[in-house]
């Protein structure tokens, strides 16, 4: 059987880790996902404040999930078997010639 990933509708910004923080689910795992401000701004090209770094989450929500799920996958977790995003994190992988 097949387990997937679920990630409830659950983004919001942790002041203490300067973050907006997700959850994700598979099986009998459930952690939390931190995504830096660092991170998105460098998406936004900008500073960015803690509710536009919500909304900058939620458009590239896709790939946050996506390199979550490569995390878990990997077992690239923290030892509180939580996960950090980075921005390398959200770099297309290459499978060329």
């Amino acid at each position: 059987m097949v387990e997937l990933f679920t990630f409830p509708d659950d983004a919001r910004w942790d002041e203490a880790e300067d973050a907006v923080l997700f959850t994700v689910q598979i099986g009998e795992y459930r952690g939390n996902v931190a995504v830096s401000r660092r991170v998105l701004q460098s998406l936004a090209g900008r500073r960015l404040k803690p509710e536009e770094c919500v909304e900058q989450f939620h458009m590239n929500r896709t790939g946050f999930e996506r390199a979550a799920e490569a995390k878990v996958k990997a077992l690239d977790l923290d030892e509180d078997a939580n996960i950090r995003i980075r921005a390398t994190d959200l770099k297309p992988s290459r499978t060329g010639p």
